[in-house]
């Protein structure tokens, strides 16, 4: 609002909701270069990656991730599996402090069409998946089956598809991560 005014925010955000419902993820700087390519101020593109190159990634962390990945990884490898724009997500995940944290990091524009990757990069590992969008967990199982899905109602997606039937386990929050045994059903084959 700061920088663009309340009504061109609105058409801003107008962008990335149409790009979020097209493309099935969010990508800032595609909501950017569309919403900048209508624009006839030549310095559009640079104030507005100015915003988005400066947020604080590492704050808007919650506070219980890095107890939680430590705890998962008593259970067994933990990976970031992210989609949207890769440099976007990639600044997302170092900014954060996310890929010290993990076993190892995958960012795609589309993850689904990289399972293959995991697979061969943790064999013999029951895969699970932990997702706030519900149709990921349903999209995932149509290409492994026997992958588990737990669907955390925080976040972004937390609203979206108020039905649970396509997790195995439903979760509040993140935090609640912390609270799964190691001898917990979803890690068994």
């Amino acid at each position: 609002v700061d920088v663009l005014g309340e009504e061109e925010a609105h058409h801003f955000w107008d962008h990335r909701q149409k790009i979020r419902e097209r493309e099935g993820i969010v990508s800032f700087p595609k909501a950017v270069r569309e919403y900048c390519s209508e624009n006839e101020d030549d310095t559009c593109d640079f104030r507005l990656h100015m915003i988005f190159s400066r947020i604080d990634f590492a704050g808007a962390l919650y506070d219980c991730v890095p107890g939680v990945i430590k705890h998962l990884q008593k259970i067994g490898p933990v990976a970031i599996f992210t989609e949207g724009d890769t440099l976007y997500q990639q600044m997302k995940v170092e900014d954060s402090g996310l890929d010290n944290l993990v076993d190892k990091t995958y960012i795609y524009e589309h993850k689904l069409e990289h399972l293959d990757d995991i697979r061969s990069d943790f064999p013999g590992h029951t895969m699970v998946l932990v997702e706030d969008k519900p149709a990921n967990i349903t999209e995932f199982r149509n290409h492994e089956p026997t992958m588990k899905g737990i669907r955390v109602c925080q976040g972004h997606y937390s609203q979206d598809h108020p039905s649970h039937e396509e997790a195995d386990l439903v979760l509040k929050s993140v935090e609640e991560l912390a609270n799964l045994a190691s001898d917990h059903s979803l890690f068994k084959e």
